[in-house]
C-alpha cells in the first residue's frame, strides 16, 4: 500500500484530529442510516493507504467538504479510480493539474518528516512498470499551459535551475540525508508555487523540465537514506515531469535512476527492461554517456542472472558507446558518466562472469581513463551493492575484488554501510584487505579490558610498571610538567612511525584506514585509522554572560547534553566562516566577528579529527534556525553555572567541556 498523502494534506489543512474525522464521518454516516463505529485507528490505516469499503469514501469527501468550503472528490483525497497504484506519474490520467497537486502533498508530508514515508517499501509488478509504459507511449502532453493568477518567468526557471546545481553539489560533499531536508524544503517554498502559477506552453515545458531536475536529485537523496519507496515516488514523478517537458533525454536519464535502484533491490530483469525502454523511446535524444551507462547496467545485470552471452553484447555496446563520449557535451545530469567509469562497471559484469583476466584489464584502462570533476561524488546515482541469494562469486573473484579493489578511482557513494559503487570498491563482504598475508583477528589492533595499547605482533602483553610512572604530585601543589617532545627515557625518541595505509573503507564524512605502524624496537603493528574532515564550532556570549548553547540528542551513545553550534569544514571553505554558517543554521543567530578559543583532537589514538572552537561576544536574530531539527532546544545560559554543569554530566562531550571552562575562565576569571 503506498501512503496516502493527498488524505492526509487535507486532513491536516481542515483541521482536524484523526479522532475528529473518525468522529464526523460516523455521525454523517447516521445520516444515511449507517451505523460506523469508526476511530483514529481507522483514519491512521487510511492514512497508509487502506481504501475504505461501501460510501464511507464518500463520507469522508463530505465531511472534509464541509470543514474546507469546497467540493472534495474521491480523487482529491487519494480514493479515486487511481488510487494505489503506486505511480505519483500521470496513473490517474494526463491531467497535469491533478498530478501536480498530487506530487506537491508528497513533497508537503516529506518535509514534514511523517514517519511511514522513509518506511513504505519500493512498489513491484504492474505499478512500478505503468510509470515507463506511459513514458514511452502515447499520449503525449500537447499543451501544458496553465492559467493562473501568478506568472512564470524566465528568471524563475534559470533559479531553479542554479538550485539543481546548488543541491547537487551540496549531496555531492554531505551526502542524501543532509540534502534532504534542504531540497524538499525548497521544492515546496520555491518549485510548488511556479508549477500552480501561470505559464505558456514553451514556458511550462522549461519549467517542468527544471523541476523534474531537481525532483531526480530528491530521490536520489532519498535513495540514499535507504528510504526506497520514497525515491521511487520522487523518480516517478520526475519521469511524469520529464514526459511533459518533451525531453525524451531527461526521461532516460530518470530511467537510468530506477534501472540502478532495482539493481540494488536485486530485481535484474525489470532493471533490463527498463533500460531497454529507455535506449528504445529516447532514440537520438540519448548522449553516448548515458548510452553507455545503460548499456553497462544491462550488462551487470545479465551477469548476476548468468546470461553471459547478453552480458557481452552489453558490454560491447557500452564500451562502444564510451568511446563516443565527449567531455563537456553532455547536459548536466549524464556529466557523471566517463569512460573510465564504464571500464569500473564493464569490470564488475565481467568479475561476477568470473572473467578474471578481462576484468583486470578493464581496472587497469579505469585507472588509466580521464578524470573528471565530479569524480569525488558524482550526483548519478550509488551503485547497487550485492544482495543476500545472489550467486556466490568463486574464491578467485573474492580474490580478484581483494586485490584490485584498491586500485579502484573514487567515485560515487552512499550514505549507507556496505554499498559497492566504482570508488567504493567491492562490497563490505569483500573489502580489500591489506597488502600481504592476511592476518587473524588476533593479530590487529586489540582492546581488552583496560590495557587499551595496541598489542605488538609476537610481543608478549606487559603490564605497566611503577617505573614509567610519573611520580605523584600532591593536591595543591603548584608543579607542572614540562615536556621536551623530544625527550625520551634513556634520550631515545620514543616515537610510532606510519609506513604506509590501505584504505577499508570510506564514504564523504570519513575514510577508514588500517595503517601499518612501526614501534621504536622495530616491530610492527596494524592500526585502524580514522580521517575526518575538520570540524568547526561556534557560540557567543552576550553582555550578561550567557552562552549560546544547544540541548541536543546523540543518538550513538543515547545520551542527551549541551552543546555549541558545530559541524563540518566544506571543502575550500574557510574554518573561521564554517564556524559561522553552522551557528546561523543551528541557532538562528549570525555571530559577530569570530575570535579563535582553542582547537582539540578529541580521539587522536584512533582519528585525526581537529575541532576549532571559536566564540564571539555579539550576534543577531536572522529568523528560525535552518538545522531546528538537530537540538530540541536553543537556549541563553549563565557562563557561572557551567562548571557545575560539566559536574553533573550536562556536558558530555569533552570538546564542548573545555571549550565552555576555557570561555568561563576568560570572562570571569
Amino acid at each position: 500500500m503506498e501512503p496516502n498523502v493527498l488524505l492526509e494534506a487535507l486532513i491536516e489543512e481542515a483541521g482536524v484530529s484523526r479522532a475528529g474525522l473518525a468522529g464526523h464521518v460516523n455521525r454523517a454516516g447516521l445520516t444515511r442510516g449507517l451505523s460506523l463505529r469508526y476511530e483514529h485507528t481507522a483514519v491512521s490505516r487510511w492514512l497508509k493507504g487502506q481504501r475504505p469499503r461501501g460510501q464511507v469514501p464518500d463520507l469522508i469527501c463530505e465531511v472534509l467538504a464541509g470543514r474546507l468550503g469546497r467540493p472534495v472528490g474521491l480523487d482529491d483525497v487519494g480514493m479515486g479510480a487511481f488510487a494505489g497504484s503506486g505511480a505519483d506519474t500521470g496513473a490517474e490520467g494526463a491531467a497535469l493539474s491533478g498530478f501536480v497537486e498530487r506530487a506537491t502533498a508528497l513533497w508537503r508530508s516529506d518535509e514534514q518528516r511523517r514517519p511511514h514515508l522513509a518506511t513504505v517499501p519500493a512498489v513491484t509488478g504492474t505499478p512500478a512498470v505503468m510509470p515507463v509504459w506511459e513514458w514511452e507511449n502515447p499520449p503525449e502532453d500537447t499543451d501544458v499551459s496553465r492559467p493562473g493568477p501568478g506568472r512564470v518567468s524566465a528568471a524563475d526557471i534559470a533559479m531553479l535551475k542554479s538550485a539543481r546545481d546548488h543541491y547537487e553539489q551540496m549531496y555531492r560533499k554531505t551526502g542524501g540525508i543532509a540534502t534532504r531536508s534542504r531540497i524538499v524544503r525548497f521544492l515546496n517554498a520555491e518549485a510548488a508555487p511556479l508549477l500552480r502559477g501561470g505559464y505558456s506552453d514553451a514556458l511550462g515545458r522549461s519549467l517542468h523540465r527544471a523541476t523534474a531536475g531537481l525532483v531526480a536529485v530528491a530521490g536520489i537523496c532519498a535513495y540514499d537514506s535507504d528510504a526506497h519507496g520514497l525515491a521511487q515516488r520522487y523518480f516517478h514523478q520526475a519521469l511524469r515531469l520529464a514526459k511533459s517537458s518533451g525531453d525524451r533525454g531527461l526521461g532516460g536519464y530518470v530511467i537510468a535512476l530506477l534501472v540502478t535502484q532495482s539493481l540494488f533491490l536485486g530485481d535484474h530483469r525489470r532493471s533490463i527492461a527498463f533500460a531497454e525502454a529507455a535506449l528504445r523511446a529516447a532514440g537520438d535524444h540519448i548522449t553516448p554517456a548515458l548510452a553507455a551507462d545503460l548499456h553497462a547496467m544491462q550488462a551487470k545485470a545479465y551477469a548476476r542472472l548468468g546470461d553471459a552471452a547478453s552480458a557481452r553484447a552489453c558490454i560491447g555496446r557500452a564500451e562502444a558507446q564510451a568511446g563516443r563520449i565527449h567531455t563537456g557535451r553532455e547536459p548536466d545530469e549524464t556529466g557523471y558518466v566517463q569512460p573510465g567509469l564504464v571500464d569500473v562497471q564493464v569490470a564488475e559484469g565481467l568479475v561476477q562472469l568470473g572473467d578474471l583476466v578481462d576484468a583486470r584489464w578493464q581496472e587497469a584502462c579505469s585507472v588509466r581513463g580521464p578524470a573528471h570533476a565530479r569524480g569525488t561524488r558524482a550526483v548519478s546515482r550509488c551503485a547497487p551493492r550485492a544482495r543476500p541469494g545472489a550467486r556466490a562469486p568463486s574464491r578467485d573473484v573474492e580474490s580478484y575484488r581483494a586485490a584490485s579493489g584498491r586500485a579502484r578511482p573514487r567515485g560515487r557513494y552512499s550514505c549507507r554501510n556496505g554499498d559497492e559503487g566504482p570508488g567504493n570498491g567491492v562490497p563490505a563482504a569483500a573489502r580489500p584487505a591489506a597488502a600481504g598475508p592476511a592476518r587473524t583477528g588476533r593479530e590487529r589492533l586489540l582492546r581488552r579490558g583496560g590495557d587499551h595499547r595496541p598489542h605488538r605482533r609476537g610481543a608478549p602483553r606487559a603490564s605497566v610498571s611503577s617505573a614509567d610512572a610519573p611520580s605523584f604530585v600532591p593536591p595543591g601543589s603548584r608543579a607542572c610538567w614540562h615536556v621536551d617532545p623530544n625527550m625520551s627515557k634513556g634520550g631515545r625518541t620514543v616515537q610510532w612511525t606510519n609506513l604506509s595505509e590501505q584504505n577499508v573503507y570510506q564514504n564523504p564524512w570519513f575514510r577508514v584506514n588500517l595503517a601499518d605502524v612501526q614501534l621504536p624496537d622495530g616491530s610492527h603493528l596494524d592500526h585502524f585509522v580514522i580521517r575526518l574532515r575538520p570540524v568547526a564550532a561556534a557560540t557567543v556570549v552576550n553582555e550578561a554572560n550567557e552562552v549560546l548553547l544547544l540541548w541536543r540528542h546523540r543518538f550513538i551513545t543515547d545520551s542527551w547534553g549541551w552543546e555549541l553550534a558545530a559541524g563540518v569544514v566544506e571543502d575550500g571553505e574557510d574554518i573561521a566562516a564554517a564556524a559561522a554558517r553552522e551557528m546561523e543554521e543551528e541557532t538562528g543567530w549570525r555571530p559577530g566577528e569570530l575570535r579563535p578559543l582553542l582547537t582539540v583532537e578529541p580521539s587522536n589514538g584512533l582519528t585525526d579529527a581537529r575541532h576549532h572552537l571559536y566564540w564571539s561576544d555579539e550576534a543577531h536574530w536572522t529568523g528560525p534556525p535552518q538545522d531546528g531539527f538537530e537540538s530540541s532546544r536553543r537556549e541563553w545560559i549563565p557562563l557561572k553555572v557551567v562548571p557545575d554543569m560539566i559536574a553533573r554530566g550536562e556536558v558530555p562531550a569533552a570538546n564542548m567541556a573545555a571549550a565552555l571552562l576555557m570561555l568561563h575562565h576568560l570572562r570571569l576569571g
